[in-house]
Order: structure tokens, then sequence, then C-alpha cells
């Protein structure tokens, strides 16, 4: 066995106590796992998700000095326009969101689809739709507005959906997308 898939099986078995932890109260006791787990050192792939799973739990636990810090450690290292930095930066947006920080939630909600728009497997239908649940459509800047468009349109194609996306109603074809996300996508069906 090669000495990553060593690294590997201990990140999921990390993952796994860290789950339980989790499920059943301890949460402090599941960021402080992953955290000695972050202290090995572990390769850039795996410390991305690493950092993205500790953001989430400390997220959990209102720590949000610490889940900030760790979703931007985590975007610095994701691989550019990818479906892992579209996550870590849903991550970033929802915990704004949570805070009370609107504008800053709505920026990396940006940041989300201009992810997406450079990676051609991932839809971004849940950025569209949170983005349109803070702020109108309409009072977007032209170049947001835009960006909205070009990502339901691209998601729709990668979808394969029938017909053109309602762009009058983005909120009904983010949702539409969602759902969309859930199947597997028509050329992997057998």
């Amino acid at each position: 066995m090669s000495a990553n898939d060593r690294e590997w099986l201990a990140w999921v078995a990390v993952q796994k106590k860290a789950l339980k932890l989790r499920r059943g109260g301890s949460l402090r006791e599941a960021i402080d796992e992953i955290s000695a787990f972050l202290a090995t050192e572990p390769s850039s792939d795996i410390l991305c998700d690493a950092l993205a799973l500790r953001a989430m739990f400390a997220e959990d636990q209102g720590a949000f000095a610490l889940s900030k810090s760790g979703w931007l450690q985590a975007r610095a290292i994701a691989p550019p326009a990818s479906y892992t930095k579209y996550t870590i930066e849903l991550g970033l947006a929802g915990l704004h969101e949570k805070a009370g920080g609107i504008d800053e939630a709505i920026s990396w909600y940006i940041e989300a689809l201009k992810t997406v728009i450079n990676d051609p497997l991932t839809s971004g239908g849940s950025a569209v739709a949170c983005l349109l649940a803070l702020r109108e459509f309409s009072v977007l800047p032209p170049e947001h507005r835009e960006l909205c468009l070009k990502v339901v349109q691209q998601a729709w194609a990668l979808f394969e959906l029938p017909g053109e996306p309602d762009l009058t109603n983005l909120r009904g074809a983010a949702q539409t997308l969602i759902e969309a996300s859930t199947r597997p996508l028509p050329r992997t069906q057998r």
C-alpha cells in the first residue's frame, strides 16, 4: 500500500470518528480530532477537505473566526474551477449569511458563480437560488445578472434538460437545477 493510500485511509478514519462524535453531541471533540489530523500535515487535497470539514463543524459550534479561517485556508488550496472550490465558497457565503453579513454573503455567492462559469461540470443552482433569496435579480449589478443567466444556461445544458430555461423566472430555473443535480448526469446513465 502506498503512502498516499495510507494517508487517505487515515483521513477516512478521522472523518468517521469526527462524524460519530458530532452525532453524539461532542462537537468540540470532533473539531479536536480533525485539528489533530491537520497537525500531521496531510497532502494538499486531503488538507483542503480537512480544513473545510473543520470549518463546517466550527460554524455549527458558533466559532465564527475558526470557521472563516478554515474556509479561507481551504479555498486558497482548492483546485481552481472545481466543485470543491464552489462548495467552499458556498460555505463562506452561508457562514456570513448566518452571521448577518448579507453583503459579504452575496459577494461569496458571486464568487461561487464565477467558479461555476469556469467549471462546466458544476451546476451552480444552489448559488443562484441563495443569491436570489438575498437580493432581487433586478437590483443586482448588470455583470452579476449576466453571470446568473450564464450559470443557469450552462447548467441547463449540463443536465441536458428539455427546452430552454425560463430566464424570466430564475428562482424557478434554479430550483429545477437543484432538483436535476440529485439525478445522475445523462451521459452517465446506462
